[in-house]
């Protein structure tokens, strides 16, 4: 078929998804040109919705359940009838209740939470015994390394990451920004000698550093959010596996299977960022990235090193990623935020092939041209809602009201999974970064 070439090397869909799908709709006689062009929008779409997804799942897509012939979700080359299908398990007399049917009660969520961080230590414990240097040309034995140089950090912080990568849950109305512990940023990535290579301190960057010391930085702030990704993934993976067929009931099936492919689509993204940074740097060549950097005035109040997913254009309003839909192929970037002498440093990082990320840099700076307000408040926003690494200083988290701090949580921490038309995009436009929104400058 014509389009197979257009599909992404890294969709995990790429078996199944436009060419079965059309050849599905040709089977039920749908061939008029207008519900073809509407499957094609619904692939695309910001969110789905449930007349969406009913409308995948009518015409041949498994949108909640894994198909025969899909990519295998262990992410090898082979179908998934062929590979981890024949490995999941069903156990007679045993129910399994699962993260999203555990959320109904504080109870049952500690007991989910406390039987799965055991697979999840044995992972973490495996892959600790089996890390090596990630630098290129290095096979040394990766020691600790740590996001933040908390040693090097005047300030204290607080943060929303918690130590266990399994534990999501945040209720509404609380504050989730907690004091930080250096184990919330805790991996095993690099041998002594790259660790202190790839350092804030060591790398010195300003607004005129190099790409090459630009990269290294980036490339710590990706191996962190890859090695808790992985062990993530590799629990969850493990979960589905032996216990899939243990749940009863198909909603808490589908949700299981929908966070899998969210992890996988996410998982896919960071390796190969990762792997393109990595020969970057071997090469010292940096041809197939672009970068974004901005000066402000200098402030304690917050820092970031993270990934960061660009939803929308500010513009032509084009999507970039989704929080619901798996058919979109994950398009991120890096930041970070640092501060020197007089001045507070923003840089971004990104594949060139990220058109649309490309495009929202342009499009932002049409509309916000030499607006120094409307930048910082630009990084504040992006930096609140769309990271995860964020870390507010205690000094001015503390002069905040009771109501601002439950708004900060709730922007960082939850999104729109149903909205009515138009909720998410007024969030996106208002807080995320257009031109409004609060300021930490």
């Amino acid at each position: 078929m014509s389009n197979k070439k257009d599909i992404n090397e890294n969709d995990l869909l790429q078996d199944i998804d436009r060419e079965k799908l059309f050849s599905e709709i040709n089977d039920n006689k749908m061939k008029d040109s207008d519900k073809s062009s509407f499957v094609e929008a619904i692939m695309g779409n910001y969110f789905l919705d449930n007349d969406n997804i009913n409308f995948l799942e009518d015409y041949g897509y498994g949108f909640w359940k894994y198909l025969d012939n899909e990519k295998c979700i262990c992410l090898s080359d082979k179908k998934f009838k062929d590979c981890c299908k024949k490995k999941m398990k069903r156990q007679k007399g045993f129910e399994f209740v699962s993260l999203v049917e555990s959320l109904d009660s504080e109870e049952t969520y500690k007991k989910y939470l406390s039987d799965a961080s055991v697979n999840l230590n044995k992972i973490i414990e495996k892959n600790i015994q089996e890390s090596k240097c990630s630098f290129p040309d290095c096979d040394k034995k990766a020691i600790e390394n740590f996001l933040y140089d908390f040693s090097n950090i005047k300030n204290n912080y607080l943060s929303v990451v918690k130590k266990n990568i399994l534990d999501t849950r945040f209720t509404m109305g609380e504050n989730f920004f907690q004091p930080v512990e250096s184990e919330m940023f805790s991996f095993f990535g690099f041998c002594e000698e790259h660790d202190n290579l790839t350092s804030l301190e060591s790398l010195k960057l300003d607004l005129n550093s190099s790409q090459l010391s630009i990269a290294m930085f980036n490339y710590r702030n990706l191996a962190y959010k890859k090695s808790r990704l992985e062990n993530f993934y590799q629990t969850i993976y493990e979960e589905f596996i032996d216990n899939y067929l243990n749940v009863s009931k198909e909603g808490y099936q589908a949700m299981m299977v929908f966070k899998l492919r969210r992890t996988i689509n996410s998982i896919l993204a960071i390796r190969n960022m990762f792997e393109k940074l990595k020969e970057a740097i071997k090469n010292n060549d940096f041809k197939e990235f672009n970068f974004q950097s901005f000066e402000l005035k200098k402030q304690d109040n917050f820092v970031v090193r993270d990934l960061i997913y660009f939803q929308v254009t500010p513009k032509s309003y084009t999507v970039i990623n989704s929080v619901n839909n798996p058919l979109i192929n994950e398009d991120i970037a890096l930041i970070s935020l640092f501060q020197v002498k007089k001045s507070s440093i923003v840089q971004f990082m990104y594949l060139k092939r990220s058109s649309k990320i490309e495009s929202y840099f342009q499009e932002w700076k049409e509309i916000n041209e030499d607006k120094l307000n409307n930048l910082e408040s630009w990084v504040t926003n992006n930096a609140l809602i769309l990271t995860d690494n964020i870390l507010i200083s205690q000094k001015m988290w503390s002069k905040l009201s009771h109501e601002d701090k439950i708004l900060y949580s709730a922007l960082n921490k939850f999104r729109f999974e149903n909205p009515k038309p138009g909720q998410e995009f007024i969030k996106m436009k208002f807080f995320a970064g257009f031109q409004k929104g609060s300021n930490f400058f």
